[in-house]
């Protein structure tokens, strides 16, 4: 397909088996998915693809959440418009979509919280944060988080007097384990300084995204249960029954999966996981 002068797009592929995956479209609808990098689908009742993304930089509501619908999930698009935008106006970003047992919706997503340290210096904090839907379509924003990050967790206790980690949760990938409950599987990324020389002058700042997981008993209030040992991003979970999962996640194994960006070698990875 023509990709020429395309950075970002949208586009669908297809697979039997979950593993081996073929391309079925050109970039969908260049004009409202424009740029467009963080988006789910979600099948509606009637059969149509719904697509909640996170508009992009340069748009008139940037860092905000909105939605798309199509009768057949290929063509003829319609924006929906803004869904919500966050409370205190920072960015919102990565949209995951659930439908709860009773059939309305919980929409998880990475919002962004400033905290004004002085007049000259402000600290962004990435949290995951939570809105509610009746039917999908109109949207009510809580107003707590549903998780933060946590030093002596996430950051596996490396916090000390001389090295300070900083770190966000984002990407929360969700799906229903057999007994009810719920299974979140999401990206700590932790940033702390290292010494850069011999005698530790220079501190050189190291970036770490590893997936942890989270359970919750009604998809709302979630607890957390530990790292999965493996290093990505933006995971998306399907069931394969008796609590086994296929989790697909980016820059996890850069030597399989769909290769996603021919010059930096981007790959989406697969893997399973058991939940006992």
């Amino acid at each position: 397909f023509d990709y020429v002068d395309k950075e970002d797009a949208l586009l669908l592929y297809t697979s039997a088996d979950g593993l081996d995956w073929e391309l079925k479209s050109d970039p969908l609808d260049e004009v409202i998915f424009a740029d467009v990098t963080m988006a789910m689908a979600k099948v509606t009742e009637e059969g149509g693809v719904r697509i909640y993304y996170s508009i992009p930089a340069g748009n008139e509501n940037e860092g905000w959440i909105g939605s798309a619908y199509s009768a057949n999930g290929v063509d003829g698009w319609g924006f929906e418009g803004v869904l919500f935008e966050s409370i205190d106006g920072n960015d919102i970003s990565g949209p995951e979509v659930v439908v709860l047992d009773d059939d309305s919706f919980v929409m998880y997503f990475a919002k962004d919280i400033i905290i004004n340290e002085d007049l000259s210096a402000e600290t962004i904090l990435t949290e995951i944060g939570s809105a509610v839907s009746v039917d999908g379509k109109g949207w009510v924003l809580n107003e707590d988080s549903s998780l933060a990050f946590s030093d002596d967790y996430e950051g596996m206790n490396k916090v000390t007097e001389e090295s300070i980690i900083s770190g966000t949760v984002v990407n929360p990938g969700i799906v229903k384990l057999d007994d009810g409950r719920w299974l979140m599987v999401y990206t700590a990324t932790s940033i702390h300084p290292v010494c850069g020389n011999f005698n530790c002058t220079t501190l050189i700042p190291v970036v770490n995204e590893e997936l942890w997981a989270a359970t919750s008993e009604d998809g709302v209030v979630w607890e957390k249960i530990g790292s999965l040992g493996l290093r990505g991003a933006d995971a998306t979970i399907v069931s394969l029954g008796e609590n086994r999962f296929r989790v697909y996640a980016g820059n996890v194994d850069t030597t399989k999966g769909i290769l996603t960006d021919e010059i930096e070698s981007h790959w989406v990875s697969t893997f399973i996981i058991t939940v006992e």
